[in-house]
């Protein structure tokens, strides 16, 4: 039995249009297809040791950096971050 579910189980859930990703919610899973991306990305991290800063704001970190990094990006400058921050504010 647990055969022939295995064989036919993604075509159901692609019949009834039920998107798998709702199948690891159900079952507070995590997506394989992520846990492998986070540990490509930590590796990655740590061969190139790259430094993550967390801020809650973007008046916390340097605005010459943030706009040098994202030139050409569209509406995603210093100072549209702080647009942003001020309209969507809670």
């Amino acid at each position: 039995m647990l055969s022939m579910l295995a064989k036919h189980y993604f075509k159901i859930l692609e019949e009834e249009n039920y998107p798998i990703e709702n199948v690891y919610k159900a079952f507070k899973l995590k997506n394989p297809e992520d846990i492998y991306i986070d540990s490509k990305v930590e590796q990655l991290i740590k061969i190139s040791e790259l430094k993550v800063e967390h801020f809650n704001s973007a008046s916390g970190f340097d605005k010459d950096v943030w706009d040098d990094l994202f030139r050409n990006e569209g509406a995603f400058n210093y100072d549209a971050l702080l647009l942003y921050e001020k309209v969507f504010d809670d």
